[in-house]
């Protein structure tokens, strides 16, 4: 099967299921949770903690996604789960799976970005990148502001090494949702893989007017003026 790589963000999950200690380590609190009886409950849980951790387990999202009525039907909660199901199909390689639940959302959600983003997945999967691409750019144009496609082709063009293309893609992102500080750090790493460090420097510094405390933000401004190497630079990252 063709593994694919996650979306650049997670689906935003509440841990209030878990009664478990919330501040030990993701890693450690689902082994804690799959050394439990099996039940409905715990297997809600785990996929709650792999949703909001975020942690990439695409096998037992998959393995417990009857979970996924834990929640009740047609609620954000379950939609979201529903979506997570279908990426983890898709990333194992369950094609035939992958369309059972994506039916599911493209009868309640026929033109939703919803419904393109799974199907464009879909795509990327088994190797169209083009008619994915297709995909997202007509969803782009009917829809310039969906965050979820400009994201996915970022993604897709990243994993086709065409790393300049997605600067571009993430260059329009950002002048609609410039406040995206995630975005920006990606962004920086795309200009480092180019070399682009001048650049590179100017998406970091976005990021820290967000978070100008941030002790890792404030180390990645200096490692890349370190690396442009002029007198000014190695002292102002010093």
């Amino acid at each position: 099967a063709r593994s694919r790589r996650p979306p650049l963000t997670s689906t935003p999950f509440t841990m209030s299921l878990s009664s478990g200690n919330q501040d030990a380590p993701p890693q450690s609190r689902l082994r804690n949770l799959l050394s439990q009886p099996a039940s409905k409950k715990r297997d809600a849980e785990i996929l709650e903690l792999i949703f909001s951790a975020p942690l990439h387990r695409p096998d037992l999202v998959y393995k417990f996604r009857d979970a996924i009525s834990y929640w009740g039907k047609y609620t954000t909660r379950h939609w979201d789960a529903v979506e997570q199901v279908c990426i983890a199909a898709l990333e194992l390689g369950y094609f035939d799976e992958f369309m059972v639940y994506a039916r599911i959302v493209l009868d309640w959600f026929p033109k939703s970005w919803r419904i393109y983003r799974l199907l464009g997945m879909r795509r990327e999967a088994r190797g169209d990148f083009d008619e994915a691409a297709l995909i997202y750019r007509n969803t782009m144009l009917q829809n310039p502001t969906s965050t979820h496609a400009s994201k996915r082709q970022v993604a897709w063009l990243k994993s086709q090494g065409r790393v300049f293309d997605a600067t571009l893609v993430l260059n329009k992102y950002l002048e609609i949702f410039s406040q995206d500080h995630v975005a920006w750090i990606e962004q920086s790493e795309l200009y480092l893989r180019l070399g682009l460090y001048p650049q590179a420097e100017f998406c970091m510094s976005e990021t820290l007017l967000y978070n100008p405390t941030n002790w890792a933000l404030n180390l990645r401004v200096a490692d890349i003026l370190f690396t442009k190497g002029t007198q000014a630079d190695v002292l102002s990252a010093r």
